[in-house]
């Protein structure tokens, strides 16, 4: 089970380093287990959670209790990791600690000098010196360096004579994140002549450490890490420290590979009903909505109901996972509407097949073809909004806007109404306008994302609850700004900018039922650290709101006198 089937080591570091701190972030202590309940047969996932085999193969799947939204159902460290090349020097090897440029305990690896540790001590945890002691410290192929990672822990932690023609078709109703369990995952049915050439070299050099196992037997199960590589390895990313309500869908850069071998057994859905993310090389699984009693866990291998096409979708697992997907998704051929293009014709909403550049449109039902320029002017743009905000997140205001401003007309031109590039182009760039004072253009610009999101997803949801938090406080900085010059007008705004405030703390209530008391109080009276929950930072972002609606709504008239004022 792979997380993307793209490698890309060509990343830019990430942000510059501000301070003599050794690691960036919160200290990171993997010990600390945030699963509740452990599986005693299956360690890494909860003891809600079993594993079971249908014509897809093993799976994971819900037992005895439902799972409700945002519980912890694995928590998994790797038995392997490699990070790409370009990372290295960026992050401890063994841990995944962010390194800062100006340390004094990281220190290299004795024998290839290009990894890095925070200490000694990671470095003596580590199994990469076998590696390098090989020979093949220099590989530059992550997957080839992922599944020598494997081997070097294997030969140290146990013999691998054992698991030579190891029946990997058990009913198993035991699963550990040991070689066992990774020698009985799935494998790809294709091998390539590159990489049969590749195990030969790689056993050449490993052969002496695979004592008894003979130079054929060892590369076997070099080609069989290969295949198993090819569907089963997840990029790894930055570790996340907190969840919240904005980051669930957030892409995060990768910086190199792992194989988790309970994580492995989750099948893949377009429209997964869980979501990962990491802390440290722990890789977390949080259900992203209810999943009933023997229910099964489904996580997204790349491809995805709201970001690919059903055509591109299916050529993409196709080639890469060498499966047609069955997902709920995918046997009805439904198309999101967070994907579509702007129909020339009629301007609605057109799906769009990267992978033969033709396209459909859902109104007219026009056919077009031949869309590949098209296509690429918006891919282009799209990957223009980042160095945009990358700019604006430098402060350099004028020059971000500009940037935004030009790739979001390309964007808008192209793209429906409800496409997800076009909102998140459209909130950078009204975040940058607002940072430059422009409340009025910026709070109508996020009036069209409101409206877009309420048709994607309806009022009821927590993505139309956080695109209205958005408007509600650029709407009260613009209402603040006229305040001076149309005293009246500003009232009377605020006035009805506090009746919406009041429908969004009634929404929250809906979702969550944790704002009954907010909702009872006068807002100037309410103390921020009353309110608790999940939605805490929601609830107080209205509460500040609705105080500052109230201040404004009972100014004097004598606030348009200076002299009133002072």
């Amino acid at each position: 089970m792979s997380m993307s089937p793209c490698i890309d080591e060509t990343h830019s570091n990430l942000g510059e380093e501000e301070d003599d701190d050794q690691f960036d972030g919160p200290s990171i202590d993997e010990s600390v287990s945030i699963l509740e309940d452990h599986n005693p047969s299956i360690p890494a996932v909860s003891s809600k959670i079993s594993i079971k085999r249908d014509h897809k193969g093993l799976g994971l799947y819900v037992a005895n209790h439902d799972i409700e939204f945002g519980d912890v159902v694995l928590e998994e460290k790797p038995f392997a990791h490699t990070l790409f090349t370009n990372y290295c020097q960026d992050y401890c090897r063994y841990c995944l600690k962010r390194l800062r440029k100006k340390v004094t305990t990281s220190i290299s690896c004795p024998e290839c000098h290009a990894v890095m540790y925070c200490d000694q001590n990671c470095q003596q945890s580590d199994y990469h010196q076998i590696i390098c002691r090989a020979g093949l410290g220099s590989l530059q192929d992550p997957t080839a360096k992922l599944v020598c990672e494997i081997l070097a822990r294997a030969i140290k932690e146990t013999s691998l004579a054992r698991y030579i023609d190891k029946d990997r078709a058990d009913h198993v109703r035991e699963w550990y994140s040991d070689y066992l369990s990774i020698c009985r995952l799935s494998s790809s049915p294709q091998v390539s002549p590159e990489t049969v050439q590749l195990s030969k070299e790689i056993a050449a050099k490993l052969k002496d450490s695979c004592s008894p196992l003979n130079e054929n037997d060892i590369i076997e199960l070099i080609q069989l890490h290969f295949q198993q590589m090819e569907v089963n390895k997840v990029f790894l990313k930055e570790s996340s420290y907190e969840l919240d309500m904005k980051s669930m869908d957030e892409e995060v850069e990768s910086i190199g590979l792992a194989i988790y071998p309970t994580l492995s057994l989750i099948n893949h859905s377009c429209k997964p009903n869980v979501f990962l993310f990491f802390y440290g090389k722990k890789a977390i699984i949080r259900s992203s909505r209810k999943i009933e009693n023997g229910g099964e866990i489904f996580i997204c291998y790349g491809p995805s109901f709201s970001k690919d096409s059903y055509k591109d979708r299916q050529s993409e697992l196709r080639n890469f996972y060498h499966f047609d997907c069955e997902c709920e998704c995918c046997k009805d051929k439904l198309e999101s509407p967070q994907i579509g293009y702007k129909c020339f014709d009629c301007k609605g909403s057109m799906i769009v097949n990267k992978c033969d550049s033709t396209g459909n449109c859902l109104s007219c039902k026009t056919i077009s073809e031949n869309l590949g320029k098209r296509i690429d002017d918006v891919e282009q743009a799209a990957s223009n909004i980042p160095i945009g905000r990358r700019v604006f997140e430098e402060f350099n205001l004028d020059e971000a806007v500009q940037i935004l401003s030009k790739n979001y007309n390309i964007l808008d031109d192209n793209l429906y109404r409800t496409n997800r590039i076009l909102l998140q182009s459209r909130q950078y760039l009204y975040e940058c306008l607002a940072m430059m004072g422009h409340f009025e253009m910026a709070h109508k610009l996020c009036k069209m994302n409101v409206n877009a999101t309420r048709d994607i997803f309806g009022e009821e949801s927590v993505d139309y609850l956080v695109q209205m938090i958005s408007f509600l406080s650029l709407k009260c900085n613009y209402i603040e700004d006229i305040s001076d010059e149309d005293l009246t007008t500003a009232q009377k705004e605020a006035e009805e900018l506090e009746n919406l405030i009041n429908e969004e703390l009634h929404r929250l209530k809906r979702l969550s039922g944790y704002v009954d008391q907010a909702l009872n109080q006068n807002a100037n009276d309410v103390n921020d650290d009353e309110t608790e929950g999940g939605f805490q930072k929601e609830v107080n972002t209205l509460l500040s709101l609705k105080r500052r609606c109230w201040a404004l709504s009972n100014l004097d008239d004598g606030r348009n006198d200076p002299k009133a004022e002072d």
